[in-house]
């Protein structure tokens, strides 16, 4: 092989391995809320997304079929004194439960004192295909499971990511 097809099959792979790298992740919509949260039921609540108070997130997809991640961060603490209080938080898009958040995954949990202690910093992540182009809104609802009176639940320093 002489130098000029040397040159050129090295062109060449630099060129393959440059195509694979993968793309950066463009931010659709992002916001944080500083301000906490405490519920004091079993009930379904829309958890607050920005120190407003706004419980949705706004985003815009350019095509049909477009898969975005979304993220949801939070310092949680559950209070309940039987070790298997917990609170379900779930993702939702244009009013549809993502899975895996799909009303059955545990946020954080009680650690039987029923104080709001033993804080965590959890997160929960989803990818979702959105079926059509256009603008959409997140929330993230959060429920108490296995309620007991006197069972409390309480979200802090929260971050809600969609990325594509």
């Amino acid at each position: 092989m002489n130098i000029s097809q040397k040159m050129t099959t090295l062109i060449t792979l630099l060129a393959l391995a440059l195509a694979t790298v993968p793309s950066q992740a463009v931010i659709k919509a992002n916001t944080n809320r500083t301000n906490s949260t405490i519920f004091t039921d079993g009930n379904l609540h829309s958890i607050p997304l920005n120190n407003s108070g706004a419980t949705t997130l706004a985003f815009t997809t350019g095509a049909n079929n477009q898969k975005v991640v979304i993220t949801f961060n939070a310092e949680c603490s559950v209070a309940g004194t039987d070790h298997v209080t917990w609170l379900d938080v779930d993702i939702l898009v244009d009013g549809v439960i993502v899975a895996p958040s799909s009303s059955d995954n545990a946020f954080c949990t009680d650690h039987g004192t029923g104080a709001l202690d033993s804080w965590v910093s959890a997160v929960t992540v989803v990818v979702y295909t959105v079926p059509l182009a256009g603008n959409h809104a997140v929330e993230v609802h959060g429920t108490l499971k296995v309620f007991d009176a006197g069972d409390q639940w309480r979200i802090d320093d929260s971050t809600t990511l969609v990325t594509q």
